[in-house]
């Protein structure tokens, strides 16, 4: 039986996200500007000046890791025997799905309240909500190891953690701190 309520419930906070990031990364109310802010998403200041190249990579990246999480998602709704896997019960499924969504959607605000004013203590915060959001990935990981599912649910979250835990639980904090210790005056 597909389970309709987690599926809304990611759904809507799936969209927070995309609508997060286009209110704050996308600057399109205004409300969002600071010095030597720039609209193209490419050419972002959030990126640090990482190269082009790069940058262009990670968003390839990030759209394989979209798919990836809407495959794994319906895996994840459908299924029905998750074994012994952590996985099995509805409030951790819940939980890991919940505390991803919600990290991913306040990181925007909180890299912006980090580009207003440079610091060390801020860029803490701004990796903070993404560390979270690696953690919950890292147990979606595991629990769907732990359930031996279909291949497409395999790459499916492969794909997702990739991105969350490695380009962004690991290497825009790296850049992010690095920044604040040595390119500002903190």
């Amino acid at each position: 039986m597909f389970d309709w309520l987690l599926f809304a419930n990611s759904s809507v906070l799936g969209l927070s996200i995309i609508f997060s990031y286009v209110l704050v990364l996308g600057n399109i109310t205004g409300t969002f500007s600071f010095e030597n802010y720039v609209s193209s998403y490419l050419e972002s200041p959030y990126w640090f000046n990482i190269t082009r190249n790069n940058v262009v990579a990670i968003i390839c990246f990030q759209v394989f890791a979209g798919v990836g999480y809407v495959l794994w998602l319906f895996w994840l709704c459908s299924e029905t025997n998750f074994g012994t896997s952590i996985l099995k019960y509805r409030w951790s499924r819940t939980l890991f799905i919940t505390g991803f969504l919600v990290s991913s959607v306040l990181w925007p605000y909180a890299a912006y309240y980090y580009m207003l004013n440079p610091s060390f203590t801020r860029s803490i915060i701004a990796c903070a909500c993404l560390w979270s959001a690696s953690l919950f990935v890292i147990l979606m990981t595991a629990g769907t190891f732990e359930a031996n599912p279909p291949a497409y649910a395999t790459a499916g979250i492969l794909l997702l953690a990739t991105v969350v835990v490695m380009a962004d639980g690991v290497g825009w904090s790296a850049r992010c701190i690095q920044d604040s210790i040595y390119n500002r005056n903190t």
